[in-house]
């Protein structure tokens, strides 16, 4: 309460909160501290889940433009699978199976997920193209025969001075980061009419109430479920037999 007096975020309290919660956790674990934790007992504020941002693909256009060619790929990456920055740079050329001009599957390993377990992504033709390019750095040798984006022959650790520069050459204000780019797919994979189930296995959310931000966005999320309305003999091709259920109906 002081904390909100002082004018700190909602938001931000709550950060704070956890961070003191997870102190007092790790004192029990380490046999520190013998009481029970005393911040479960205070609630969390409510915070307004705010605006997801997300690229146009003009300003797709021109972040991938102006980055320079080792980060362009990783940026086009991005934006095709959804994968956090960590997951994608230590994407291996095992992880990944190209089916020619068709696509193919690409999995980021369950050790280098948030959630501890393997994500398998459908490979778009975009994203196919690019990574036939990249096998022809393979042959220089060193970590580029392992590791599918590397620099002069090593692999990529962090690319964040050279994603602010070409954020700023694109014109894009600071609230762009990289993570932006999972949002975007996200958020595109909804407005061409994807479904709340599969974006859920795709981000590898643990519950699909954090893939629900995304369902806004869906031009014919809502309208679309009229098919399903009315009974079901009618609406539906196949006949459905409820005599069963009227027999234990009539039972009871």
């Amino acid at each position: 309460a002081s904390r909100l007096a002082e004018g700190v975020s909602q938001a931000t309290t709550n950060r704070q909160r956890a961070c003191l919660s997870k102190i007092f956790a790790c004192a029990k674990t380490w046999g520190y501290y013998g009481g029970d934790n005393p911040v479960r007992a205070v609630k969390r504020f409510p915070e307004s889940p705010g605006r997801t941002r997300f690229l146009s693909g003009r300003e797709a256009d021109r972040l991938s433009g102006c980055s320079p060619r080792h980060l362009e790929p990783v940026v086009l990456c991005g934006l095709h699978t959804g994968g956090r920055l960590t997951e994608i740079l230590r994407l291996e050329w095992e992880d990944i199976r190209l089916d020619g001009d068709r696509g193919g599957v690409l999995y980021f390993a369950q050790e280098n997920t948030k959630s501890a377990k393997q994500r398998e992504i459908p490979i778009s033709p975009e994203l196919a193209k690019l990574l036939h390019e990249r096998q022809k750095v393979r042959a220089m040798g060193g970590d580029a025969r392992k590791f599918v984006f590397t620099r002069h022959g090593r692999r990529m650790a962090d690319i964040r001075t050279a994603f602010k520069k070409a954020r700023k050459r694109a014109g894009l204000g600071g609230d762009v980061s990289f993570h932006v780019l999972r949002h975007t797919f996200a958020s595109w994979f909804m407005i061409n009419g994807g479904d709340l189930y599969r974006l859920q296995k795709l981000l590898g959310h643990s519950t699909i109430a954090l893939t629900q931000r995304y369902a806004h966005l869906s031009p014919d999320y809502l309208r679309s479920s009229v098919e399903f309305f009315g009974a079901p003999e009618r609406t539906r091709s196949h006949p459905v037999d409820t005599k069963s259920s009227e027999a234990r109906q009539g039972r009871q």
